[in-house]
């Protein structure tokens, strides 16, 4: 489904004001909780329509940058988890940018039975043809793709252990979190459990250990910006939507870690790190590299290519 369509469909949305309030209280929250919030089919529809296209445009990005370093082009017939499922949002992103013809099985697994049958119904409403289950299989599968999407600040000791287990048994994993520090840290603490036993696919343009573990670089931390559809700025219910619950449209930062068994296909050397700071003359960017991570400093009479790039928040942007 193009954006176009995902915000045809959004016209013909009615909101629960109070329902989507509630959901943003309990997603700015950090602390955890056992219960899930997926106890109604409308709280799962306000958030499939509102929330979860935000973190669908996340998965946009980083999909389209996978596209590019060919990282699917070994996983045909593959089996693809989703964990956390939620409504389905990262599964169908899959499966609308990345194709179909990739997977010939889904599991959707999440502590919520009904978020599961939820994201099921979604899903084969576009792809009635796929093979869908609700819980893992006990045969033992070659090629596993992991999704997970947005689950750190819901993770029980024991669903950590169950969910890192699980990466052991993947050929691909794709893990997308908000841009905070705090998610920031912890997928660089997975990043270093698996880096040896896995490829580094994404964002990294390296194998070593992580640059912002360096003390100097505590104040930093590992996000970028996504950018979001450009119709939602002249559409009335997103600027409603941004007023009451007090979203910055604009703003689609996250965090996240691909890992692979397949090599690392990245061509490039040096990765921006978040945004550049402009000044009269002069840009400050935060570069990834096999380095380190470092401040550079971009002459705008010098750069001024790299600098117009940088300037259009391309969410993969390489730096020479």
């Amino acid at each position: 489904m193009s954006r176009s369509e995902e915000l045809e469909i959004q016209r013909s949305f009615s909101p629960n004001w109070k329902v989507l309030e509630q959901l943003r209280t309990r997603f700015l929250s950090e602390n955890f909780s056992p219960k899930s919030y997926w106890d109604s089919t409308e709280v799962l529809n306000q958030y499939d329509y509102t929330f979860a296209q935000r973190i669908g445009w996340k998965w946009d990005a980083v999909l389209s940058e996978l596209q590019e370093t060919r990282c699917f082009e070994d996983l045909q017939s593959a089996t693809l988890i989703d964990w956390g499922c939620g409504t389905g949002i990262a599964t169908r992103k899959f499966l609308d940018l990345v194709g179909h013809r990739f997977v010939n099985k889904i599991i959707l697994l999440d502590k919520s039975q009904l978020a599961c049958r939820f994201a099921q119904e979604s899903i084969l409403k576009k792809y009635p043809e796929i093979e869908i289950e609700t819980n893992l299989s006990k045969s033992k599968l070659e090629k596993r793709i992991l999704l997970v999407s947005h689950v750190l600040n819901e993770l029980s000791p024991a669903a950590e252990k169950e969910l890192l287990s699980l990466i052991e048994t993947t050929v691909l994993v794709i893990w997308l979190e908000p841009g905070t520090p705090a998610s920031s840290s912890k997928l660089i603490e997975y990043r270093e459990r698996f880096r040896k036993s896995f490829s580094v696919l994404a964002p990294c343009p390296h194998q070593e250990v992580c640059g912002l573990l360096k003390e100097k670089n505590s104040a930093n931390w590992c996000h970028f910006f996504a950018a979001p559809p450009s119709q939602i700025f002249r559409d009335s219910f997103w600027s409603e939507f941004s007023k009451r619950l007090q979203i910055d449209l604009r703003a689609l930062p996250t965090s996240f870690l691909v890992i692979g068994k397949s090599p690392q296909k990245n061509t490039g050397t040096k990765r921006l790190i978040g945004r550049a700071r402009h000044y009269k003359g002069y840009s400050l960017v935060l570069a990834c590299s096999l380095a380190g991570v470092l401040e550079e400093k971009l002459l705008k009479r010098d750069s001024k290519q790299i600098i117009d790039i940088i300037d259009k928040n391309r969410f993969a942007t390489w730096l020479p």
